[in-house]
């Protein structure tokens, strides 16, 4: 699952993961995904990913918040082979130094990976 994508798509918001060299103009988007890969076999595999998305705004804006909230609902969390309820634990905090807010999402996601991580390039 590309996450980059689906966020850049369903927000037209720029999306980097983990960071930007320049950052764009606000609103933009960043997402920090870290993975655990597990299985018995290469065939067989469970991508297990805690995922950060941090939004980025000069001004709060609840109609954009709830926007990113539906692109990881509905184009993310309900399309993965996830059989947890949905949990996603949002927080917004004040950047002083930088005037603007972060509001983060943070979600688990989970994904049958089949044999893409055993294959040889």
């Amino acid at each position: 699952m590309d996450l980059k994508d689906i966020l850049k798509t369903g927000t037209n918001l720029p999306v980097a993961e983990n960071h930007f060299v320049k950052p764009p103009k606000l609103p933009y988007i960043v997402f920090i995904q870290d993975k655990e890969v597990r299985g018995v076999s290469k065939d067989n595999l469970i991508i297990d990913s805690d995922v950060s998305v941090e939004l980025y705004e000069s001004l709060i804006d609840k109609e954009l918040e709830e926007k990113v909230r539906n692109v990881i609902i509905e184009n993310i969390l309900s399309v993965s082979n996830n059989d947890d309820e949905i949990e996603i634990i949002e927080n917004t905090d004040y950047i002083e130094q930088e005037q603007m807010y972060m509001t983060t999402f943070d979600f688990n996601l989970v994904e049958k990976g089949g044999n893409q991580y055993g294959k040889k390039n």
